[in-house]
């Protein structure tokens, strides 16, 4: 069987070069669940937290300035709409 050309997802070139971390927005009202939710990502070397934001306004304001491939938003409960429109 003859190798392939093509690479692989995780083949990038050179055997040294990892692949770039998913970059990841966290967005809760609790700073103890950003937090807790920040440490325990920040264990996994291919995932960045590139933002962690409290309120609807700095979500959105930080999902334009840093364009991250996923958010995490833990929308408000019912009731609780502080600084959520």
């Amino acid at each position: 069987m003859e190798p392939s050309s093509a690479l692989s997802p995780n083949d990038h070139g050179d055997a040294g070069d990892a692949p770039a971390p998913v970059t990841v927005q966290l967005a809760d009202g609790t700073a103890m669940v950003r937090g807790a939710l920040a440490s325990h990502l920040a264990q996994d070397k291919t995932i960045e937290v590139v933002a962690a934001t409290s309120t609807l306004e700095e979500t959105l304001r930080a999902v334009g300035g840093h364009k991250p491939m996923v958010v995490v938003y833990q929308p408000p409960r019912l009731g609780d709409v502080r600084g959520h429109r």
